[in-house]
């Protein structure tokens, strides 16, 4: 069985995608509980790929969640709180927002495909 990329996929994949430290300039802001692994990988994401939305992101902890689980509210203003029990499942959370509500898909850990009007649907959710 094979598996062929449709040809715009694969030539965005075969592209150079901006690494993180290239977001520092971001308009977007995450503000994290503590230092942990997946909330940076998660922050990194978030700030490079919503570099020209202007939006403040909190990280929080709720112990009230079960294992692994998360939720994002979105308070309007510019303002996203992503709750998980630990910083796993805040990471879980924060992707899921991004592939479910706006588009981007992952196919490879180096290979993100992130639709022509992302900016715009960010703009209208957040």
């Amino acid at each position: 069985m094979s598996f062929r990329l449709p040809a715009a996929i694969l030539g965005f994949c075969l592209g150079v995608t901006p690494c993180a430290s290239e977001a520092k300039d971001s308009a977007c802001r995450v503000e994290m509980p503590t230092q942990d692994a997946a909330l940076e990988f998660a922050a990194s994401d978030l700030e490079r790929l919503l570099r020209d939305v202007p939006l403040t992101v909190r990280f929080r902890f709720s112990a009230d969640l079960p294992r692994q689980a998360w939720r994002y509210e979105i308070g309007g203003n510019g303002e996203l709180t992503v709750f998980g029990r630990n910083g796993a499942s805040v990471a879980y959370g924060v992707f899921s927002l991004l592939e479910k509500e706006l588009g981007i898909a992952w196919f490879a850990p180096d290979c993100e495909f992130v639709p022509p009007d992302f900016a715009e649907r960010a703009r209208k959710l957040l």
